[in-house]
């Protein structure tokens, strides 16, 4: 099983926002491959600010987002039928007042504990209940991508944790991996946005403070012969599940 690791994500709760978005059509998609129903109560794991929770709330009963960063938590506004909860994962007590019909994790799997969390799991979820670990990503053929991508890799303070899938992380456990959903869209940003994309990643943020200006041109150099008249960025992005269910041992 693969190593845990430490992150602090409390510096990027106030660009988290700039993170690319997920796309309703995915939410939709879920809710129907999943069986959502006004019945239904999900489980979003290390819930952050609440994307996840959010986009699922208008297809289930119920949502209880857990995340360990009171500055995330307070960072997003939710729905009614969403509570959120701070706690750590990978070493609190949780209660939770049934098993859900699914659980989701958004790209935090590299920070949980397996030997922690695929227990909880277990008790957490439904016999006939899925998890599904997403993500939102800019879309690999985009003609910036790469520059943009190099550009963060030079200001990056530490490696990018690896293996967001699940794939490492359910290895030699009964969870197996059933199907991908998956939505592509168009976004029309503004190019600071892309600024606030990077300052949402904790393993950039300070990096980039450090020298914000430079990154700040540099980037502008990178986008400019993709503008519109308007001044504006599109670009294909994509939202995805990896979906996870129990087979018999």
């Amino acid at each position: 099983m693969p190593s845990t690791v430490e992150v602090d994500f409390s510096r990027t709760a106030r660009t988290y926002s700039g993170r690319i978005p997920y796309f309703q059509e995915f939410f939709d998609k879920v809710a129907v491959a999943t069986g959502l129903d006004r019945e239904s109560f999900v489980l979003d794991l290390a819930c952050g600010r609440g994307e996840i929770a959010t986009g699922l709330a208008r297809h289930c009963g119920e949502v209880l987002g857990i995340d360990k960063s009171a500055e995330m938590l307070t960072s997003g506004r939710v729905p009614a039928n969403v509570r959120l909860l701070r706690a750590d994962l990978n070493s609190d007590a949780i209660d939770i007042p049934r098993p859900a019909s699914l659980v989701t994790i958004g790209r935090a799997v590299p920070y949980l504990d397996p030997k922690i969390v695929i227990p909880f799991l277990d008790s957490a979820t439904r016999e006939d209940g899925a998890v599904l670990v997403c993500a939102a990503a800019i879309w690999k053929d985009v003609a910036w991508l790469e520059a943009y991508l190099a550009l963060c890799r030079r200001y990056r303070r530490r490696q990018a944790a690896q293996g967001f899938a699940g794939r490492a992380f359910f290895r030699n456990s009964r969870w197996k991996l059933t199907r991908i959903i998956s939505t592509r869209a168009t976004i029309h940003w503004r190019p600071e946005r892309l600024y606030r994309n990077a300052l949402s990643h904790e393993n950039l943020v300070q990096g980039i403070l450090a020298d914000q200006e430079r990154f700040v041109q540099e980037l502008k150099k990178i986008l400019a012969p993709h503008k519109d008249e308007h001044g504006n960025i599109s670009f294909q992005a994509m939202s995805w599940g990896v979906e996870y269910r129990r087979h018999a041992d």
